[in-house]
């Protein structure tokens, strides 16, 4: 409880709000409230709502403040699963095309330099994206 009362001064600290503002706001003593934010006194639900709704912030965040900090995590991670599916449907193709390209030249040889240049300067692309979307991924 005593972590819930520290979050709570905190965010009263953020918004300027003065100890006896909380407790007229909240139609409370300063003394009883006081005993919120020392954890002397356990919060039931509809406190800690007014509470929230006082200080402008979800349950969520008052009761689990590293919970931003989760959620940007689980943001990178998903950024992280979508570049690395990116980067193996890039390989994919470089290696489909390379499959088509091969099969052209296998039936008319006459296109082998010029298919060989295209291959050379779609590879040389593909690969710099993909070496840039592996940066991204470290």
């Amino acid at each position: 409880m005593k972590n819930i009362g520290k979050r709570i001064a905190d965010l009263r600290k953020e918004k300027g709000f003065s100890q006896v503002q909380m407790s007229e706001r909240l139609e409370i003593a300063q003394v009883n409230y006081s005993k919120i934010e020392t954890g002397k006194t356990k919060l039931i639900s509809d406190k800690l709502i007014r509470i929230a709704n006082i200080l402008e912030v979800d349950l969520v965040t008052l009761l689990w403040p590293d919970y931003k900090e989760i959620k940007e995590i689980q943001t990178l991670k998903d950024h992280y699963t979508r570049l690395k599916k990116l980067n193996e449907l890039l390989i994919e193709q470089i290696k489909r095309d390379s499959a088509d390209l091969e099969f052209i030249m296998q039936y008319h040889p006459e296109t082998e330099p010029f298919i060989s240049n295209l291959k050379y300067i779609k590879e040389t692309r593909l690969l710099k994206i993909i070496n840039e979307i592996k940066k991204l991924n470290t």
